[in-house]
């Protein structure tokens, strides 16, 4: 019985079936009690009338029974007594009990022996009367419910008596009382159809409007506390306490479904924030179970695929000790606060913040990991830029100071030496002025202090250009430059002197770094959106590692022979900057001890501004 109607309905039924039942079984046992009553007093009352109006007068005073006066006497004084109530006479002997005179018929061979328990009581000498005990009629011969009564009267010298017992036909006092509790089970049976009729009507009036809003409750579930759904909910006319909770119930909904459109906006934002966020961010509650884990910690800790990130596994990847208790490890983080690990060729900053409850117990723990491999490789290059920095001038003002000084002890009184070393010092100085010069070159791109002077130049005609300009060292070098002329031409918005310098470093370190005999090949193609300078020889080639560096600060493949070549390891990143401000890159193809392939792209719609 799932419906609490059916269950009002049900504790309804049973209250007034129990107050039913008792007040019938009472009104039944009431009415039985006063029966039974009533014939004790009738058949007691009768055998009284038995021994005043028959016994007495005729029992002779030498206790000699005389069975024809009793027999005369008794159906004389017992007329106009009820005729549903039998007398009888017993004369009783220790040994024997018979019946000397009785109502119900004349003749002495027919008369019966009762030996019932009321009998046996009186001839003990004590009265005793029964309710409704099924005895035989002996005027039909067939049982009959009868109540019955007997007491003894006086006792001979030899043991003998007589026992007065009467009884009366109980079938009458039986139907009346079946009849009453039939027409009280037939009233019970309407009034338990009215109850249930009743009660489903009284029910009904509380659970209809209880199961109205119970389907509203589910219905509002499904759509998602929509306030579209509450406004299609029909009004509860009822203006009782139901009819208030109707009410009450959708000012609710509609505060609920402002809420939570409230908290879904802000969690989509949050969500949105995290999931775009360049950190990684791992919250875990206090049992250790993960709450979130944006997309960037898959990158970050190289653990895609996985939807879970246990925390003892995180702990791992971190170089963090943990043995299953969170309250040490909780307490070792809350000191430590962050740590930086690395992972592959990454750099991985781990920050951690405990958040408590106002008892200040630990509730969880929040981890935001952060990529500072950029930040970590720039300190890197800073320290390293210093010390190149360092070196490099150290090494002409070493050389400078050294044949100055050789120069003062005297070296300047023999010519063709003070000459020779003033060259050397010349030369050095020279060498400091590059360094210096490209040294500001980079700081102005660095700080975008640059100054473009750009115009419309024919590439083919600038590359053609530097190219005669270095085919008199190549000849000297005994290597080629080739120069295919492409047959239209292809203007861009330049820097002329800019990209003339990246040109002409380029094929510089393509003569310097190859052997007699090699060549220089420079060729142009184009694009939709823009021209590609190549400039390809047959020289020493770089390795895979260390082409992806040949455009950092002061890197030098070969140190030995760039500094004797007077190299100051700064070109290439010039090169770098130089086509990047102008909207294009430089990119490096290169295998070792077989040659080395630069490209430059040049964008057709540079219109002087770098995004």
């Amino acid at each position: 019985m799932k419906s609490i109607r059916w269950k009002v309905v049900a504790l309804w039924l049973a209250v007034s079936g129990i107050s039913l039942a008792a007040s019938g079984t009472f009104m039944t046992f009431a009415l039985n009690e006063g029966e039974r009553d009533a014939a004790y007093r009738e058949l007691k009352q009768y055998a009284a009338q038995i021994k005043n109006e028959v016994i007495e007068p005729n029992y002779p005073v030498e206790k000699q029974i005389t069975l024809e006066t009793f027999q005369d006497s008794l159906r004389i004084n017992s007329r106009g007594s009820s005729t549903q109530i039998q007398g009888f006479i017993l004369s009783y002997t220790s040994f024997t009990c018979k019946t000397v005179a009785t109502t119900i018929t004349d003749d002495e061979l027919l008369f019966p022996e009762p030996r019932t328990k009321v009998v046996i009581s009186a001839e003990v000498g004590e009265s005793a009367f029964e309710y409704n005990r099924r005895l035989p009629d002996y005027t039909m011969n067939v049982l009959k419910p009868f109540h019955e009564y007997a007491e003894p009267y006086g006792e001979s010298d030899d043991g003998t008596g007589l026992i007065i017992y009467v009884r009366k036909d109980a079938t009458q006092s039986v139907d009346k009382i079946r009849q009453v509790t039939g027409i009280f089970a037939f009233s019970v049976v309407i009034a338990f159809g009215l109850t249930i009729i009743l009660g489903a009507v009284f029910a009904g009036s509380i659970t209809v409007p209880v199961s109205a809003l119970t389907k509203r409750a589910d219905k509002l579930a499904e759509s998602g506390f929509s306030r579209e759904v509450i406004k299609t909910f029909p009004e509860i006319k009822v203006r009782d306490e139901i009819g208030k909770l109707s009410d009450s119930f959708n000012e609710m909904a509609y505060a609920l479904a402002d809420t939570l459109s409230a908290i879904e906006n802000e969690k989509s934002k949050l969500e949105i924030l995290l999931n775009n966020m360049t950190d990684g961010v791992l919250a875990y509650d206090e049992q250790g179970s993960l709450i979130h884990a944006n997309y960037m910690c898959e990158e970050l800790l190289d653990v895609r695929g996985e939807k879970f990130f246990p925390l003892d596994k995180v702990f791992s990847v971190l170089n963090i000790t943990y043995d299953g208790n969170f309250t040490d490890v909780f307490s070792e983080i809350d000191i430590e606060k962050s740590r930086t690990i690395t992972i592959g060729e990454k750099y991985i900053n781990a920050s951690f913040n405990l958040y408590r409850r106002k008892n200040k117990d630990i509730e969880g723990l929040v981890i935001v990991l952060s990529d500072v491999t950029r930040q970590v490789r720039l300190d890197n290059m800073r320290r390293e830029f210093v010390a190149n920095v360092s070196h490099e001038l150290r090494t002409p003002l070493t050389t400078i100071k050294g044949y100055a000084e050789t120069i003062i002890d005297g070296a300047i009184d023999e010519r063709e030496t003070a000459l020779s070393f003033l060259h050397v010092i010349d030369s050095e100085a020279d060498r400091m002025t590059a360094i210096i010069s490209d040294l500001l070159d980079l700081s102005r791109f660095d700080n975008s202090r640059y100054d473009l002077k750009l115009s419309n130049v024919d590439l083919t005609e600038l590359i053609k250009s530097v190219a005669a300009q270095n085919e008199i060292i190549a000849k000297k070098l005994s290597k080629e430059i080739i120069f295919i002329k492409s047959n239209k031409p292809a203007f861009v918005k330049i820097d002329k002197a800019r990209v003339k310098q990246v040109i002409n470093n380029i094929i510089s370190n393509s003569l310097k770094y190859s052997d007699k005999g090699a060549y220089v090949k420079i060729y142009m193609e184009e694009n939709d959106d823009s021209f590609l300078v190549y400039a390809e020889d047959n020289g020493f080639g770089i390795s895979e590692e260390d082409a992806s560096r040949i455009f950092e600060r002061f890197f030098r493949v070969d140190k030995a022979r760039s500094r004797k070549l007077g190299g100051t390891g700064l070109g290439l990143s010039i090169a770098k900057e130089i086509m990047e401000i102008h909207g294009g890159n430089i990119f490096c193809d290169s295998k070792l001890d077989k040659g080395t392939t630069m490209i430059l792209r040049f964008p057709k719609d540079f219109d002087g501004i770098v995004s």
